[in-house]
């Protein structure tokens, strides 16, 4: 077999030498998001551990569970998990060490070995540490080889000293997830993977219908740390002015009759809605819509849980009817939890006034409430609407073909692209949204969601809303430089 890792090429720089078979994984458990986070740290590193250059070599990379000492003959070890599920790190990590709801990425050069600390304080946030490690972490670790490149995979090289690298991260928002239309999703494990490694902690899911594979859904979200609500209209049409506020009570009874029949029976972690509120008018029919919404709301929700107490229900309200009525919309069930979307120009719609300062002030009044609120960043929401159907019948979620993924990102391209610039031009501003929404009310942190159409590859302005959502406090040319530094964003 030939090997390259002693010959010099005809400049005098030596290659890269095959990468020593030193390294091995101990994690704390293979199940759920934690082994999640096994399968994403292991599919990455096989391009740098498995192959070596230019040779042909199939390796694997050794995984061993925490206390076993399965694995001999490796010295340098991935400590993964949580204090609680691996002992080795928790003979490692004093309490605390791990930030409440963050992680921990560290290295050590230690007398028994190299040692990469990815430790999470749940099982999702290891997820995040794996994702900090492979997008930031081997970036700084990576040596100069040759004329000023880097290499990430000589961080793994036999000899290599590690240099110093501690990210200890933990989030501003809480709650940070994704509106998306379900059924244009095309693959809805290549959707939660990338949510998972973008840090999110929530998607909810659109539909008219329900998908028949609803569980394998749920069960797949719940792997990557993802929590799941299905969302269905309570009164929502494609023309809100049409909608009926003469006769509440019969959409009240056809809203619950929807929910036990449909939409109780596919698990999850809650649901969402929306209603008439998306016009352009504070009234229909000479009824006001705030009003009318809050009653809807309030009947609906005690009915609903009557039958399932404690469920999350999550209101998606769209400003534009009602956001000179928020004394009436305050009025709102206090244990409904308020998504506000359309609260002005860019980034909360792509089209419409810009007004940043007017948009600031909405803003403003709603985290002055006393309540569960958040704010939908709604720009992303890019699919040919002029070619759009909604579902005939129920179906199967996030299955297409190759041919359909492959239509569906040429016609993303052509959509994305502007919105590319609006984010050059306009992006400080959703910044200053973002750090003015984190900083109001730390005690009562506001959740943050994106509208968007995430099938495929992910996009610079997803990636950069996700830094936004976790942490706004940086400089915006910071978040900026850590998302171009991700390879796998597009």
């Amino acid at each position: 077999m030939k090997d390259n890792s002693n010959s010099a090429d005809e400049n005098g720089a030596q290659p890269l030498a095959g990468v020593a078979r030193s390294w091995k994984v101990v994690y704390g458990t293979s199940e759920g998001p934690e082994g999640r986070a096994l399968e994403l740290l292991t599919a990455e590193l096989g391009s740098i551990y498995v192959r070596d250059p230019g040779v042909y070599t199939l390796h694997v990379f050794p995984c061993e569970k925490s206390g076993t000492g399965e694995v001999s003959g490796k010295p340098d070890a991935i400590l993964l998990g949580t204090r609680e599920s691996n002992m080795e790190l928790r003979a490692l990590l004093a309490p605390g060490e791990v930030p409440e709801g963050g992680y921990l990425v560290r290295t050590l050069d230690t007398v028994a070995g190299r040692r990469i600390v990815l430790a999470g304080d749940t099982p999702a946030a290891v997820i995040w540490a794996v994702a900090d490690f492979l997008d930031d972490g081997l970036a700084a670790l990576s040596a100069t080889f040759w004329d000023g490149l880097r290499y990430r995979s000589h961080a793994f090289h036999a000899g290599t000293q590690f240099a110093a690298y501690e990210s200890r991260r933990a989030p501003r928002t809480p709650r940070r997830s994704i509106f998306m239309w379900a059924h244009v999703a095309d693959d809805f494990r290549e959707l939660f993977r990338n949510l998972a490694r973008l840090r999110f902690t929530e998607v909810i899911l659109w539909n008219s219908r329900p998908p028949v594979n609803a569980r394998d859904v749920v069960e797949c979200a719940h792997s990557w740390g993802l929590s799941l609500l299905w969302g269905f209209a309570w009164g929502w049409s494609t023309d809100c002015l049409a909608a009926d506020l003469a006769h509440l009570d019969r959409l009240e009874d056809s809203i619950l009759a929807d929910w036990r029949a449909v939409w109780r029976p596919l698990g999850g972690d809650g649901i969402y809605f929306q209603t008439f509120t998306e016009v352009n008018a504070d009234d229909i029919g000479g009824r006001a819509v705030a009003e009318a919404a809050v009653r809807l709301v309030n009947s609906v929700s005690a009915r609903i849980r009557a039958e399932s107490p404690g469920l999350r229900i999550v209101f998606g309200l769209h400003a534009r009817g009602v956001w000179d009525s928020l004394d009436e919309i305050e009025r709102t069930d206090s244990s409904v939890e308020i998504l506000w979307e359309d609260c002005g120009g860019f980034p909360f719609r792509l089209v419409g006034e810009f007004a940043p300062e007017k948009d600031a002030a909405l803003v403003d009044r709603i985290l002055a409430t006393d309540r569960e609120v958040g704010f939908v960043f709604k720009g992303m929401l890019l699919q040919d609407w002029t070619r759009f159907q909604d579902q005939a019948g129920p179906y199967v979620l996030g299955c297409a073909s190759a041919a359909v993924k492959a239509e569906d990102a040429r016609m993303a391209e052509e959509l994305w692209r502007p919105y590319y610039a609006d984010w050059h031009r306009l992006g400080r501003v959703a910044h200053d949204l973002a750090r003015r929404i984190q900083s109001a009310r730390p005690e009562r942190p506001a959740a943050l969601n994106a509208a968007v159409n995430a099938n495929g590859e992910i996009r610079f302005p997803l990636a950069l809303v996700a830094e936004l959502f976790w942490n706004a406090d940086e400089p915006y040319d910071a978040l900026v430089e850590r998302v171009l530094r991700k390879t796998w964003v597009k």
